[in-house]
């Protein structure tokens, strides 16, 4: 292996690259960092963005863990594709290591390095991964699916890790998902605090600040004008004290005829105490593979996060190994051909070089 140099036009593209990853809520907590050491091998820093927090709805980082681990993913994705090799060298877990370096507002996570691959390992395809050319089209589709083929369900099974993965395809099995989503999406409306967070990271407008960079806004939502104008007013009534115990917002973004639709559930599990690295892994490709079957995915992240469904889906776990639910998406065929992609922040505002 041999050191290497790269421009910041290189850099910044490599950057975007990585923050196409999954993020929960879009939030997009990562930044890089790079620099070259004194033997001239240039180093990768992963830090966190403390602004980005969810303080109620991740009080333990797990899912801004996961969407770090994503990231970490994406960049060594994005340098394979340029025969590049990212070595990790040290995982700082943020809901698990307290005592992690801070600068400003960033804490570091992880440090790395960038390798050339010899020449005769870059001529075997060694250093290429073969699900980079998916990268640019994951999107998630949160309408009314239409049908798979069962040859598409098929290949997904066999394509994923049997492990890390469950995939539920019986009608009464989607049914039985959409009644525990919508148990889980009834509690979750009665939470204020975690209502008022996720809130913020909704655009419903084109005057929302970041409704172009980052959060869910109408287009992810699949909302019309019309309806995220509605949405938006019902969704800051009902959090209002004395009015979000009536569950408003349970109604609003009660997803059972959605789910109803899917072709597949996809329950996603790691092995219980995996690093977020780890996990992070396992939400990419996974998600990746989706894409790699011409199906689309929608993220249920409510029914991880609530812990009563946590623990129904958890005895579903067909390993022997002990194991806990990473998240859960519902899967189909988007009526759309060409899905725009989520909005991502600019690649300067994710990236220090020095």
């Amino acid at each position: 292996m041999s050191s290497v140099q790269l421009t910041r036009n290189q850099i910044l593209a490599l950057v975007s690259e990585a923050n196409r990853a999954p993020s929960v809520h879009n939030v997009q907590p990562a930044r890089f960092g790079f620099t070259t050491d004194d033997q001239g091998n240039l180093t990768v820093l992963l830090y966190s963005d403390q602004n980005r927090r969810l303080l109620a709805g991740d009080p333990l980082r797990h899912d801004e863990g996961t969407s770090l681990g994503a990231a970490w993913e994406g960049l060594r994705i994005a340098l394979a594709r340029q025969g590049l090799m990212l070595e990790l060298l040290e995982w700082l877990d943020p809901g698990l290591s307290p005592a992690h370096p801070i600068y400003a507002d960033l804490k570091q996570v992880a440090t790395g390095k960038i390798f050339t691959l010899p020449e005769s390992a870059r001529a075997t395809g060694a250093s290429s991964d073969d699900l980079a050319e998916f990268v640019f089209k994951r999107k998630a589709y949160r309408g009314k699916f239409k049908p798979a083929i069962p040859s598409q369900i098929h290949g997904l099974v066999e394509s994923l890790d049997a492990k890390a993965s469950l995939v539920l395809n019986e009608p009464s099995e989607i049914k039985d998902i959409a009644r525990l989503a919508g148990g889980a999406t009834s509690r979750l409306s009665k939470h204020l605090a975690t209502q008022i967070e996720l809130l913020q990271w909704l655009r419903f407008t084109p005057s929302d600040k970041g409704y172009y960079e980052d959060g869910l806004n109408a287009e992810a939502m699949g909302f019309p004008k019309s309806v995220a104008l509605i949405a938006k007013s019902a969704l800051h009534l009902s959090t209002k004290p004395g009015i979000f115990k009536t569950g408003l917002t349970g109604v609003l973004i009660d997803e059972t005829p959605a789910i109803k639709s899917s072709s597949a559930i996809l329950i996603l599990f790691a092995p219980l105490g995996a690093d977020a690295a780890t996990r992070g892994r396992i939400l990419y490709r996974s998600w990746l593979e989706v894409t790699r079957a011409g199906l689309s995915a929608c993220p249920m992240s409510v029914l991880a996060d609530d812990p009563q469904t946590q623990a129904a889906l958890s005895e579903m776990k067909t390993s022997s190994e002990p194991m806990q639910v990473l998240t859960v998406f519902r899967i189909g065929v988007s009526p759309e051909p060409v899905l725009p992609l989520t909005v991502r922040l600019q690649p300067e505002k994710l990236v220090t070089i020095s």
